[in-house]
């Protein structure tokens, strides 16, 4: 049953469970084998076992060590009923303790930071879980099952993903495979072909990938795990959209998707749906990738699935502006936008705004854009200053640990001394080692804390600037961007106000670019909009100014000239790029522009300026293209 469903059961369900609850407990008084059996009902009814935890703790009291086992199957069951923030409250609580007490059992203390890391990473809170995680394998003892080092290495290498570190994730799914294999632990050793799959998908190892993937997918038909073959043959589709073989991706797609609809698993389900989706708007074929979103916004709004379907509804406002319902893709980006910072989304939150700044530029709205732009940058900031202070926070909680495990190792010294009866001078020579280890691990701490410090302060002022700098350039030519060329307009515009100098505008579009992505494709495309943004940089002057607009249009601003002026220069412009020939598939193809021109005047608003030459190219666009109009 899935997790949603969980939500669902009906309360004549809820009754029979609590009147099992007495069978979880087959004797007060071996809580021994009560927790065992417990341990054994987790994956099967996790409710059913929190509920005997709370009847059992209160037969427990001053029993410390059968107490912390409970907290680790309480902390165990919420994780499983997703209750992820109570399972991290409960398994951090009871890690602090347990790695304080030196008579502490490591296989414990293991396995109850792999539960922490597993929820953590779950709260999309890698960098923590890996902490924990990597606490998980130090503690992990010789003797322990097999089972439990390959599900920490299973968990390390779907934080190395989320942290979009794949060759790491790599290694570390490798090494889960080859202990999974060499303890025989075929379930897991399936979930490590999947996961090399995902690693080696996300280096576009197209290759290596489809090879584990088909691994994973025949494992699981031996074993009848019916989950990971599904999900197996989706990725395989995945990689057939990634090679442009759009009727063969959509062929196992829709088989896989056929298959999680007959074994009734919601979360499959929303899998194959969105994946069908997202190819089906590759292709470019919006009005099927439409229904299949408005579907998808259906089924999770049932499941009361927020995430769902605020990524459905950022996919469904991107074919409306692909459709040209602009207005409409608008209103549902802002929707979108209110839901996401309503239900505290906030992985989602940077892409609605960015979605609604498009939208907005799109429509003119410049000044709405900016503003919206503005909000971006601060989230942004806000995101890196919170990474940056939980690194920070995770040194000093490694630095901690260390210090805990350092006195931890002392005390186990100090009891087999007393164990074995030496003197107290032995006993006071190894203190005082002990003593000189953990303050040359202080100052070692301390130095090495200073030091990362001092290069969190520098990585983030590269960050700033970074940022600042990616705010405003356009991505593909490198050009300035919208935001970016106003700020720079407005002191033209003031030099030209108190000092009378001309100041003209050229608006340039390319010609029949759409026809170009359609015969040549968006990539060849891409191409030929950064050739011609080559072609404008190199010819005009270094007090220009020059930015991508929007699309195929770019904006020169030239400064000191007046109309006349500008005229001449944009005819070298429009030459400059006619006579460029661009390499594409083997034929040599040329490009043409149209550009308006248009004067400031003293004292107007800049927008006024700019919608002149827009005027100017639309009236030589309708005399037949590749000419300048002013």
């Amino acid at each position: 049953m899935s997790r949603h469903a969980l939500r669902k059961v009906m309360f004549a369900s809820a009754a029979i469970i609590t009147l099992m609850v007495p069978a979880c407990l087959p004797s007060q008084d071996n809580p021994e084998k009560t927790l065992h059996q417990l341990e054994e009902r987790l994956e099967k009814d996790p409710k059913a076992v929190l509920e005997a935890l709370s009847r059992l703790e209160a037969d427990l009291k001053g029993e410390v060590k059968l107490l912390q086992r409970t907290r680790f199957l309480r902390g165990q069951a919420l994780l499983h009923l997703d209750r992820n923030a109570e399972a991290e409250a409960v398994l951090k609580s009871l890690l602090g303790e347990l790695t304080a007490d030196a008579e502490s059992d490591p296989l414990l203390i293991s396995r109850t930071a792999l539960g922490l890391g597993k929820t953590l990473s779950r709260q999309s809170r890698p960098s923590e879980g890996e902490a924990a995680l990597t606490l998980a394998l130090r503690q992990l003892p010789e003797n322990a099952p097999p089972e439990i080092r390959a599900r920490i290495l299973l968990e390390i290498t779907r934080v190395m993903i989320y942290l979009g570190e794949p060759v790491n994730a790599a290694d570390q799914a490798t090494a889960a495979l080859e202990w999974a294999k060499g303890h025989k632990l075929d379930q897991i050793a399936l979930q490590a072909r999947y996961l090399l799959g995902y690693a080696y998908r996300n280096q576009d190892d197209i290759t290596a990938a489809r090879s584990h993937f088909q691994n994973a997918r025949e494992e699981a038909r031996r074993l009848g795990d019916l989950r990971y073959e599904i999900l197996s043959m989706n990725e395989l589709g995945n990689l057939l959209v990634m090679e442009k073989k759009p009727d063969a991706a959509m062929k196992i797609k829709q088989e896989a998707l056929e298959r999680a609809r007959k074994i009734k698993d919601d979360y499959l389900v929303s899998v194959c749906l969105h994946d069908i989706g997202y190819a089906l708007i590759l292709g470019k074929e919006y009005s099927r990738a439409l229904k299949i979103y408005r579907s998808i916004v259906q089924r999770e709004t049932a499941l009361d699935n927020p995430r769902a379907i605020n990524m459905a509804n950022l996919n469904i406002a991107y074919i409306y502006s692909e459709m040209g319902r602009r207005r409409e893709a608008l209103e549902l980006a802002e929707q979108s936008l209110e839901s996401v910072r309503r239900n505290q989304l906030g992985e989602l939150e940077p892409k609605s705004l960015e979605q609604v700044i498009d939208l907005l530029e799109r429509q003119g709205r410049h000044a709405e854009a900016l503003k919206r732009q503005k909000e971006l940058t601060e989230l942004n900031d806000r995101k890196f200053r919170r990474e940056l202070e939980r690194k920070l926070t995770e040194i000093r909680d490694r630095h901690r640990l260390m210090e805990q495990e350092s006195e931890i190792r002392i005390l186990r010294q100090d009891k087999e001394i007393r164990s074995l009866q030496l003197g107290r001078q032995r006993i006071l020579i190894l203190s005082m080692i002990g003593l000189a280890f953990f303050l040359f691990l202080l100052a070692v701490l301390a130095f090495f804390g200073y030091r990362a410090k001092r290069r969190a302060n520098r990585n983030l002022e590269v960050l700033n600037r970074r940022l600042d700098e990616l705010s405003r350039h356009d991505a593909l030519t490198k050009l300035s961007n919208r935001r970016d060329m106003m700020e720079k307009l407005q002191i033209l515009k003031a030099r030209a106000d108190r000092e009378g100098s001309a100041l003209s505008m050229l608006m340039i579009d390319m010609d029949h670019f759409k026809s170009i992505n359609d015969t040549w494709g968006h990539e060849q495309g891409d191409k030929m909009l950064q050739a011609v943004a080559r072609a404008l940089r190199e010819r005009i002057r270094g007090q220009d100014l020059l930015a991508r607009w929007g699309g195929e249009e770019f904006l020169v601003a030239l400064a000191d000239t007046p109309r006349e002026g500008a005229m001449q220069a944009a005819e070298q412009l429009r030459r400059a790029v006619e006579t460029k020939a661009l390499p594409v598939n083997g034929n040599k193809v040329s490009v043409t522009i149209t550009i308006g021109v248009a004067q400031y005047q003293p004292q107007e608003d800049l927008q006024a300026a700019i919608t002149r030459a827009d005027d100017q190219l639309y009236k030589g666009k309708r005399a037949g293209r590749n000419r300048v109009a002013g």
